[in-house]
């Protein structure tokens, strides 16, 4: 099912610029814009990786429980703390240049643990989650919309129609298992007409987020309520746990396939 998330609350964005902007977070640049505008990583971390490899070293070669080895642990804390503060000081900045430029944000997120577990400290150098809170807090206070269409939800997509679908058909009725096939195809063309707008059209893009979550919400009760019921009235317990492992490992497999392809 495609999902758009936000923080619960929908107030009217207050109209400044009339501009809406996608962003796609990358590895070799921090975001890409809709309108082809990159915003290169910083990566705090590499740029001083010799600085915190020659704290710690220094820090490991000092007697344990000496005063020396206190003020190396001490030095090499505040090397991390100097990386912390440069990144976070940069995310504010951002995020304030961000809310000036547009009045509303969208944002493809993905599951950043799957990318960290590929890419290790590269992700983590980038803070992602950082400054999508600071993003959120700037855009918030300036009555902007910050708005994510979570691409792990889109996997959660794709599992349930190669897995569950199939499965739950036999019970659960052609013309309901259709429906809900149906509906998967509606909620993704609404998300490709969602990304098509022009950038001018703010009340255009609010009405279609709107109801691209109405839509949604449908779904989920339906699944809910019926699919599932369905399931546990006629699937043995070892058929639910084989249908639930083959659904994980069917969508952590399409969330590996979504992070090699960025």
């Amino acid at each position: 099912m495609v999902v758009v998330v936000d923080d619960g609350s929908k107030p009217e964005v207050e109209v400044k610029t009339g501009k809406i902007a996608g962003f796609d977070f990358g590895l070799r640049t921090f975001l890409t814009g809709s309108d082809g505008s990159k915003i290169e990583s910083p990566q705090f971390f590499k740029q001083s990786l010799n600085a915190i490899r020659k704290a710690s070293k220094q820090h490991s070669k000092k007697l344990k429980s000496s005063s020396n080895r206190e003020r190396a642990r001490k030095n090499l804390v505040r090397k991390h703390e100097d990386i912390s503060n440069r990144r976070r000081d940069w995310f504010w900045k951002l995020a304030h240049e961000l809310t000036d430029k547009f009045d509303v944000l969208c944002f493809e997120t993905l599951n950043l643990k799957g990318m960290q577990r590929l890419w290790g400290r590269k992700i983590s150098d980038l803070a992602r989650s950082e400054f999508i809170s600071i993003l959120e807090w700037v855009a918030k206070k300036k009555n902007k919309l910050v708005v994510f269409i979570d691409k792990d939800l889109l996997a959660h997509s794709q599992a349930e129609e190669e897995i569950v679908y199939p499965r739950v058909r036999s019970f659960y009725g052609n013309d309901d298992t259709q429906e809900l096939y149906d509906e998967q195809a509606q909620m993704k063309q609404m998300l490709d007409e969602i990304k098509a707008i022009d950038p001018a059209s703010a009340d255009e893009f609010r009405s279609k987020i709107k109801q691209l979550m109405d839509v949604v919400g449908d779904h989920i009760r339906q699944e809910e309520s019926t699919m599932l019921a369905a399931i546990d009235k006629n699937c043995s317990k070892e058929q639910k746990e084989q249908m639930a492992s083959d659904f994980k490992a069917a969508k952590s497999k399409i969330q590996q396939e979504m992070v090699a392809s960025i």
